[in-house]
C-alpha cells in the first residue's frame, strides 16, 4: 500500500480527533442532563431538546451500566 500525502494524512488524523472530542462532549452532556433530572430520561431529553428515543439510543450506546454523571453538573443544567 502506498503512503498518503502528508496533508491528506493530517486531515484524516484531525477528523479522527474531532470525532473523538465530539463523542466525549456528547457523552458528558448526556450524563449531565441525566444527573440534573435524577436519571429521568424523558425530562433529560426535554432538557436537551431532543426526542426521547434519541436520548434512549444515546444512553444505550453508552452501555447498559453507564457510569454516573460527574458531580460538577453546571448550574444551567440543573432543574
Amino acid at each position: 500500500m502506498t503512503e498518503l500525502p502528508p496533508a491528506v494524512q493530517a486531515a484524516i488524523d484531525a477528523r479522527a480527533r474531532a470525532e473523538e472530542a465530539l463523542h466525549e462532549a456528547d457523552r458528558a452532556v448526556t450524563l449531565a442532563a441525566l444527573a440534573a433530572t435524577g436519571n429521568n430520561r424523558t425530562r433529560a431529553a426535554r432538557l436537551l431538546g431532543i426526542p426521547d428515543r434519541t436520548l434512549f439510543r444515546r444512553v444505550a450506546a453508552l452501555g447498559a451500566d453507564a457510569p454516573p454523571a460527574p458531580a460538577n453538573v453546571p448550574p444551567q443544567c440543573r432543574l
